[in-house]
């Protein structure tokens, strides 16, 4: 009997309390040609794919066979949670997302086979970064819903932990609900654990031979700790962030176990590999070994949550970024033929009863805030009906404040347009609220009662954000220009600018 994983894998699936039915395990990689979960005849093994039980690591054989004795993990003591994963190449994906089989939901002398399908990937290409929701279920529908809304530039998703305060007595609860939200979430996503999603972890008690002590409801319904794969050539790597210390206790920091994996797995890449490494957090107490490691490699970015802020910097040449948790902001990155770009965005968050938390408010657009006071040279219209295009004469500036007040009218699609040729940049609106802006695509809050969008645009220092009604839609890098000018447009009907106020702003003393 087969044990083909696309088909069989049901998340949650129980074996027998402190059941441990295999040491060796045997399966194929394979490629499903029509993605239908089945393996049909054609359907060929895929050579030269790793599949690891996040400590060891096997490369699949030319019929794409592998077999792998589970190593012991000391992060996850209780044998039936450990977790076997394809690391699956670029040009594929997992069908039905189903990457990972939990050592419980294997019986013995079953193959347990990873069934992968062709996507065509291409540089570039965005994906979504959200971390430390604390039982707001993956950022609740908010978030999933700005994700939808989005649409195809947004590849998958990468959730970097916390995403509750696991206890015994709620892990069920807790873990169900958020596979579930995994299941039914719009693009694939990716989680990587944080302390809150160990079960105990200030107690000695995770070391249990317990279905729910430490990372076992983890690992039953969300998957492995550490994982890896490759998307248009690029590499990524997820890690776990809790270790064991000289005492026995588990506590933060980079363990040994993963800094010895991502070693390896590392190791398996072309040189000259681009690496995106997604992780709780990365410090580790009293040496810098997980960065040696990460310096022996191309790794391009860090990225990772817990410390509830937006923070940009850069380690020992590698650059880190951390982001504030999912009561309010996330990331979107663009990963380009040379180098990525980051934006900023909020959505409706929901206020949470943690202490870091910002209780669902955006604070992205604090920075901009001092930019009044460097206002200059002025330029303003009013109650200008627009149908086609307009331009705001007289004004053209390489860093201005803007504030527009827009009524939709009749118009199906308006906003403003900024430089010209190829080089033009669109914001633009719809009357169900969609909002365009540097190929990023997102809804914005509802319209204020008077039926006006209230939109402000800041261009300062390379970078640029853009608010509509209040919340921040875009927060990211402006590519270096001439003196831009400023258009109003309106398409399929018209639109009225109650008031455009547009600033130059003064050089920075």
């Amino acid at each position: 009997m087969r044990f083909p994983l696309a088909l069989v894998l049901v998340l949650g699936a129980s074996a027998a309390r402190g059941a441990d039915p295999v040491a060796t395990v045997t399966g194929r990689v394979v490629l499903d040609t029509n993605a239908n979960g089945k393996l049909d005849p054609g359907d060929k093994g895929l050579a030269d794919v790793y599949v690891s039980d996040g400590v060891q690591f096997v490369r699949t054989a030319a019929d794409g066979s592998y077999t792998l004795k589970f190593a012991a993990d000391p992060l996850v003591p209780y044998k039936p949670a450990q977790v076997l994963a394809v690391n699956w190449p670029s040009g594929t994906w997992p069908v039905g997302r189903r990457y990972w089989v939990r050592r419980s939901d294997m019986k013995a002398g079953e193959s347990v086979d990873f069934l992968l399908h062709e996507v065509k990937q291409a540089l570039p290409f965005t994906f979504a970064h959200g971390t430390d929701p604390h039982d707001n279920v993956c950022g609740g529908d908010g978030f999933r819903d700005d994700i939808a809304r989005m649409g195809d530039p947004v590849k998958f998703c990468v959730m970097t932990g916390d995403l509750g305060y696991a206890g015994r007595d709620g892990a069920e609860k807790m873990f169900t609900s958020l596979r579930d939200t995994t299941q039914k979430f719009p693009v694939p996503l990716l989680h990587a654990p944080g302390n809150h999603d160990v079960c105990d972890i200030h107690t000695t008690k995770w070391t249990d031979q317990d279905p729910l002590a430490g990372y076992g409801p983890y690992t039953r319904y969300l998957g492995p700790l550490r994982y890896s794969f490759t998307c248009a050539g690029v590499h990524f790597v997820s890690l776990d962030w809790a270790r064991v210390n000289e005492k026995g206790e588990l506590q933060t920091g980079t363990p040994d176990t993963v800094i010895e994996w991502v070693k390896r797995d590392l190791g398996t890449l072309k040189p000259g590999t681009r690496t995106f490494v997604f992780m709780h957090h990365d410090f580790r107490h009293g040496d810098d070994a997980f960065w040696d490691a990460l310096l022996k490699h191309n790794v391009e970015l860090v990225i990772a949550g817990h410390s509830h802020r937006n923070k940009e910097e850069t380690r020992r040449g590698i650059k880190r970024l951390t982001t504030q948790n999912l009561c309010g902001p996330y990331r979107l990155i663009t990963v380009g033929e040379k180098g990525h770009d980051i934006v900023n965005r909020c959505f409706t968050g929901t206020a949470t009863d943690h202490r870091h938390s910002y209780a669902g408010q955006c604070k992205m657009a604090l920075p901009f805030n001092p930019v009044a006071a460097r206002r200059g040279p002025h330029t303003e219209l009013s109650n200008k009906e627009v149908k086609d295009a307009l331009a705001v004469g007289g004004f053209k500036a390489r860093e201005f404040d803007l504030v527009a007040e827009i009524e939709p009218g009749t118009a199906k699609r308006f906003g403003l347009r900024f430089g010209a040729g190829a080089a033009r940049t669109e914001l633009a609106l719809t009357r169900t609220d969609e909002v365009e802006f540097a190929g990023v695509r997102s809804f914005a809050a509802r319209a204020r009662a008077d039926k006006q969008y209230r939109v402000r645009v800041v261009a300062d220092g390379g970078k640029v954000l853009v608010q509509v009604n209040n919340r921040v839609q875009y927060e990211g890098a402006a590519a270096p220009g001439d003196a831009t000018g400023v258009e109003l447009f309106a398409e399929q009907g018209t639109a009225t600018f109650k008031k455009v106020d547009v600033w130059e702003l003064k050089p920075v003393k």
